[in-house]
């Protein structure tokens, strides 16, 4: 009889979690369109969470633009802690804008070594990239649009999303976990590593360097270019082809 009730009553418990996580706010946009310009501080990584449309455009760090719905705009959170630029949705708040009314948030960079989205948004660079190191990364349905010229690059896709990135670079770091496309043919480099789990597809560039590629699942990985070593493993129906 205990366990019984100590059953019920985590099942209750559950419920109600579940009603309080399900039963978030919802504000649908009024359809006035509105640009918010606002100030944060210096930052090296940009984190993206939510259904937006981010602008990267070369600048002055700090100063942020977002076009949304004038009642959508005090649920749009753009705030700097450590290094790190956030933009997110309110804790709790589901946002539903009007038709052809996206939200879109415009930021500026100097320098910056990391750009990092989840959801199902779109994150997409007007101007190059300079950094010594540089990493992105997708996890969802998202999709991202970078050039970037640097030392070292690493890019992820973790999803459904796409990845497309181009400029130079000595070595990539590539890898696509899920259905997700990882376009990384007009990014020079001379060495490169790639790896795939699922049904996702990497296309790559490698010059003169060491290609390792591996494939777990049903995806592809097509390189162009004519590295001087190709060390590759497949388990399942995937390939790895120039």
């Amino acid at each position: 009889m205990k366990k019984l009730v100590l059953i019920l009553a985590i099942a209750f418990l559950s419920g109600s979690a579940n009603a309080q996580w399900w039963g978030g706010k919802k504000i649908e946009g009024n359809g006035n369109l509105t640009t918010n310009d606002r100030n944060v501080g210096d930052y090296d990584e940009i984190g993206v969470a939510g259904s937006f449309t981010v602008i990267l455009i070369a600048g002055e760090e700090g100063k942020i633009s977002v076009e949304a719905e004038e009642n959508l705009q005090e649920y749009i959170i753009t705030e700097v802690k450590g290094n790190k630029l956030k933009i997110y949705t309110e804790d709790g708040v589901s946002l539903r804008t009007s038709r052809n009314k996206d939200i879109t948030v415009t930021v500026p960079f100097k320098d910056i070594e990391k750009v990092s989205m989840s959801g199902s948004g779109d994150v997409i660079g007007k101007d190059l990239i300079n950094a010594q190191q540089f990493s992105c990364a997708i996890a969802g349905s998202g999709d991202m649009i970078l050039e970037v010229n640097a030392q070292d690059v690493s890019a992820s896709v973790a999803g459904s999303g796409d990845l497309s990135i181009s400029g130079s670079t000595q070595k990539t770091h590539l890898k696509v976990a899920g259905s997700g496309d990882l376009e990384a043919s007009r990014l020079s480099s001379i060495d490169a590593e790639a790896s795939i789990a699922g049904s996702g597809d990497i296309s790559l560039n490698c010059n003169t360097g060491t290609l390792k590629a591996s494939v777990a699942g049903s995806g592809d990985i097509v390189y162009s270019g004519k590295p001087g070593k190709v060390d590759s493993k497949v388990v399942g129906s995937g390939r790895v082809r120039n």
